[in-house]
């Protein structure tokens, strides 16, 4: 069927209001609803030129057959700036399916984010469809439920202290507050600005929610029924009250709080006082500069959590290129070095992993692999990998 392709590449934006309608029809939504327009609006605004992130297929009858988004993200770890491209919309219309249509555009996308210095990338989906293109699940996330009778037996009778205020345009002002909070952390993923930040915020029909203890702004939440999938506060003093009061506001009997694992006070808070925890990959991502990512994210551990001074060395055949690399930890400072590979005989591999190995062994949630491995390097992982719900694609 390759011989029906007339083109395959970049789409642009004269071809918006078609490619909308592929991957709506694609995934069944209800344009009248909306749609994908409505479900991710930080994407597919007009003015935000979807189509320039997608990579689509035209067949000689002249109509769009397939489409994968590739969109780019800055994500802020430590004093380290990251380049990511996610992964969405992986679209083929009905009667094209079996054409190899997804299989050719993942991998155009993956070969073009290796050549353009990607250093990750993530999606959501099923890990064997998508490990072909070397994604795997990472990132671990705890989510903690909460029950309303396990409220009351731990509280007792307890005055409100918080409320909850929902931001319903980008032109609130609280919207000011919520970027300045969101873009203090050692973890983020710039968002540019109250406009963006509203869409982001509202991804997949989410709220987003101001917090007041008095007049004073403490934090914000971002949420869909029972389920808050990002929370940032402006103390960890606030985490009691804030569970309490939303539960309350909300009049919920039960309620999950997904938290990453690297706010190790908020989840030590949390721990104390919820029904059940559970632990979790929150995505799927592949890494193509371990160095960088390495570095990054175990840098972004030394903050919460105590790392055990030491040297791991590993040899990683990544997707985009063997790494042979030497980590080091000292006082609480993070650095990742390339290793001379003549030096081998010297400095032997800990650990000789594929990339689908590495991506398990340093970022998984669970890694049987692990259990085998010596310290200091056991005590180091998992490496907090992460990407809020808002952020994904």
């Amino acid at each position: 069927m390759a011989n029906q392709v007339i083109f395959r590449g970049r789409g642009d934006d004269s071809m918006y209001d078609e490619y909308m309608s592929l991957i709506n029809r694609s995934f069944e939504f209800n344009c009248e609803d909306g749609g994908f327009l409505s479900l991710l609006p930080k994407l597919y605004k007009p003015e935000y030129n979807p189509c320039a992130s997608n990579y689509v297929i035209r067949e000689k009858d002249g109509n769009l057959k397939a489409a994968v988004g590739a969109y780019d993200d800055i994500y802020h770890v430590c004093d380290i700036t990251l380049k990511c491209r996610g992964i969405g919309n992986v679209a083929v219309i009905h009667e094209a399916r079996s054409r190899g249509y997804m299989r050719d555009l993942m991998n155009d996308a993956v070969e073009d984010m290796i050549a353009d210095g990607v250093d990750f990338t993530a999606l959501g989906g099923r890990r064997i469809r998508y490990q072909y293109f070397s994604y795997e699940p990472a990132g671990a996330e705890y989510h903690f439920r909460f029950a309303s009778h396990d409220i009351t037996h731990r509280f007792g009778k307890r005055p409100v202290k918080l409320t909850f205020r929902e931001i319903t345009d980008p032109s609130d002002s609280a919207l000011s507050a919520i970027c300045a909070l969101h873009d203090d952390q050692n973890m983020y993923c710039e968002r540019e600005g109250n406009i963006r930040f509203f869409d982001v915020a509202k991804t997949w029909h989410r709220t987003l929610t101001a917090i007041y203890n008095g007049v004073r702004f403490i934090g914000y939440a971002i949420h869909s029924g029972d389920t808050v999938t990002e929370l940032i506060l402006s103390g960890e003093k606030y985490i009691e009250d804030f569970v309490c009061d939303f539960m309350h506001h909300h009049q919920l009997n039960s309620m999950m709080v997904m938290v990453p694992c690297c706010k190790t006070k908020m989840a030590s808070r949390m721990t104390d006082f919820c029904d059940s925890m559970s632990l979790h990959n929150n995505a799927s991502y592949s890494v193509f500069n371990y160095k960088r990512v390495i570095e990054a994210f175990l840098t972004l551990k030394s903050c919460s959590s105590w790392l055990e001074d030491g040297k791991a060395v590993l040899l990683i055949h990544g997707k985009a290129r063997d790494e042979y690399l030497r980590i080091l930890v000292r006082d609480g400072s993070v650095k990742v070095e390339d290793v001379d590979a003549s030096c081998a005989y010297d400095e032997p591999p800990e650990f000789e992993l594929t990339h689908t190995e590495a991506m398990n062994f340093l970022f998984g949630a669970v890694s049987p692999l692990r259990e085998i491995a010596a310290t200091p390097l056991r005590t180091w992982l998992p490496i907090p990998l992460y990407m809020y719900n808002a952020d994904e694609v």
